[in-house]
């Protein structure tokens, strides 16, 4: 018999689950762990949509972080959640990790921490807010990132990309500097700002994608880059596989990015998207506020009020999200994510 665990690494639950299977193995000589595996948050709800069908049965209204189960030389146990495989531990071999919460706390922060900085691409985020949306749900605060009250608005929670440096390196430096505004004033837009900050998201396509950084407007039909006006497709390396990926919209021709950037919605690959748009990152944290924006009321693919970018900046390694306020220099779908508004 083998254990098999998967949750998100910033989960207390899935530390304790994870403790659990290695003291009791510890124990217990005769269990094996099979794997151990804590993701970002992107990554497990990804990945768990694929594997609760694999295990079918009780498993497909399994709703939380982490999942576990355990695999016999003949068959394949659902055991559940991070309660259901203490309980079931201490039932079967009279052993229970009494870990005070806070403690698994310190653990899950510690691991996130550790996840980020054994990359070494840079991470983004986004700040969301909305105003005058009816029908939004407000989270938790998230241990891993407490949110102060945004400055107008509310607050729904972060968005944190990965951006693959070593792949679109022109095209990651442009979506950065955006982010922190390091670059100033436009050269193209009067009275406009180099920066994602305040800026709106302005299409949402369900089951196809979100777009916003229209640092000119509020339509989608504006944009500028650091480089100029626009810059040149740098290369179609990362393909539209799941939702999450994020790439850059442009006006419909080659080589026109610019400012505006798209967040795939689709559980789906997107291939039809894969040699007309540069795709250079993927979110990793925000699984569940994108899903709620894609749930907005829309007219005409535009949300009913403001969803907007209340913060922005360079995710740093050490102290977690550095943005406006404290970062100075230093399926087929019939439309396209274009800067041509509806």
């Amino acid at each position: 018999m083998s254990i098999y665990i998967y949750g998100i690494i910033s989960d207390p639950e899935f530390q304790r689950s994870k403790l659990t299977a290695e003291a009791a193995q510890q124990k217990n000589p005769s269990i094996t762990i099979g794997e151990i595996k804590g993701m970002f948050t992107f990554d497990y709800e990804v990945f768990i949509l694929q594997k609760l069908k694999e295990l079918g049965g009780k498993a497909l209204s399994h709703k939380e972080s982490p999942l576990v189960y355990l695999v016999h030389p003949s068959t394949t146990e659902y055991i559940g959640g991070s309660t259901d495989f203490v309980n079931w531990v201490k039932a079967k071999y009279s052993f229970s990790d009494a870990r005070p919460y806070p403690l698994l706390e310190a653990l899950a922060k510690a691991s996130y921490k550790k996840l980020i900085d054994s990359s070494v691409r840079t991470y983004c985020f986004f700040e969301i807010s909305v105003e005058g949306v009816e029908g939004i749900v407000i989270p938790p605060t998230s241990s891993r990132a407490p949110r102060a009250p945004a400055s107008r608005g509310t607050k729904l929670g972060e968005i944190v990309f990965e951006l693959y440096d070593d792949i679109c390196p022109k095209t990651c430096a442009n979506f950065r500097a955006l982010c922190t505004g390091e670059n100033g004033p436009c050269k193209y837009i009067p009275k406009k700002n180099l920066h994602y900050l305040s800026t709106k998201v302005n299409r949402i396509v369900p089951r196809g994608w979100i777009q916003g950084g229209d640092i000119g407007g509020e339509l989608g039909s504006t944009g500028e880059s650091i480089y100029g006006q626009s810059f040149e497709d740098e290369n179609f390396i990362v393909k539209h596989t799941h939702a999450g990926i994020l790439g850059m919209a442009n006006n419909g021709k080659p080589h026109t990015n610019s400012s505006q950037w798209y967040i795939t919605l689709g559980d789906e690959k997107m291939e039809w998207m894969d040699s007309r748009y540069v795709a250079f990152g993927r979110a990793v944290e925000g699984y569940s506020l994108i899903k709620q924006l894609e749930s907005l009321k829309l007219k005409n693919e535009r949300p009913i009020g403001e969803v907007f970018i209340s913060n922005c900046g360079v995710y740093m390694q050490n102290t977690g999200p550095k943005g406006a306020s404290s970062l100075k220099a230093s399926t087929a779908f019939s439309s396209k994510p274009s800067f041509k508004p509806k």
